[in-house]
């Protein structure tokens, strides 16, 4: 099975690497055209990018874990 991973440096990603030896990693400077040559031929893509969850759960913390767009 192969998968696409978005933020695939912390902590989760860098352990679904472990398990899946054939994936993609796709990087925050991507451009468009380069992610639709990425995923050809992708199984499952996982968005892991965005704010740590192994930190500190402060009140000004949460809003960065909850922030709304």
């Amino acid at each position: 099975m192969k998968i696409a991973i978005t933020g695939a440096g912390g902590f989760i990603g860098s352990n679904l690497k472990n398990y899946f030896p054939d994936f993609i990693e796709i990087n925050r400077n991507d451009n468009e055209k380069e992610i639709v040559e990425k995923l050809k031929d992708v199984d499952i893509a996982f968005n892991l990018a965005g704010a740590s969850i192994l930190k500190r759960w402060s009140e000004n913390y949460k809003n960065t874990l909850f922030k709304q767009n």
